[in-house]
């Protein structure tokens, strides 16, 4: 089965996810190419904590089948059944894309255990040094920072921040 397009993209969303950026994949293509196709053709189930669901999905996180079970109910149990065939699909999709990470890693030679190839910016650090702060307003006369005149509001979203 040939790779897609769309495949070749998820697979640098992985890499990238590993902490690796795709600059040259021209290297990487065939290694990709066994990846994705041993993904595709991967088969992943998940079941409720409570039995009630049974969730399938391909390597790729396509749902390919849902089963629950046959046991009578009443109307009652309709938010639990909910509750169960969310919890079975959800944790199908998450074992696939753990599998893609996975089977991507492995393909390239990349251990689980090695560190990300990004290096992490320190902020920086002292008293006196918070222009790294977005919303930190300097006082010119006393060459301080003062936070008291903001107003922090949590919880909210950007429509709701604005009118705020």
């Amino acid at each position: 089965m040939p790779l897609r397009r769309t495949d070749a993209v998820m697979a640098e969303d992985i890499l990238r996810s590993l902490g690796i950026e795709p600059t040259d994949m021209s290297q990487r293509r065939g290694r990709m190419v066994e990846a994705g196709q041993a993904l595709a053709g991967a088969r992943l189930t998940e079941i409720s904590r409570d039995g009630q669901a049974q969730a399938t999905v391909d390597g790729t996180g396509v749902l390919l089948g849902l089963t629950i079970s046959d046991r009578p109910r009443r109307a009652a149990d309709a938010p639990a059944l909910d509750a169960a065939i969310l919890e079975a699909v959800r944790g199908a999709k998450v074992r696939a894309a753990m599998a893609a990470r996975t089977e991507a890693a492995s393909a390239l030679g990349i251990s689980k255990t090695e560190p990300p190839a990004v290096e992490p910016v320190e902020p920086p650090h002292g008293p006196e040094d918070h222009s790294h702060h977005p919303i930190a307003r300097q006082d010119d006369e006393d060459e301080e920072v003062s936070f008291e005149e903001i107003d922090f509001v949590h919880g909210k979203s950007d429509d709701e921040q604005a009118a705020w």
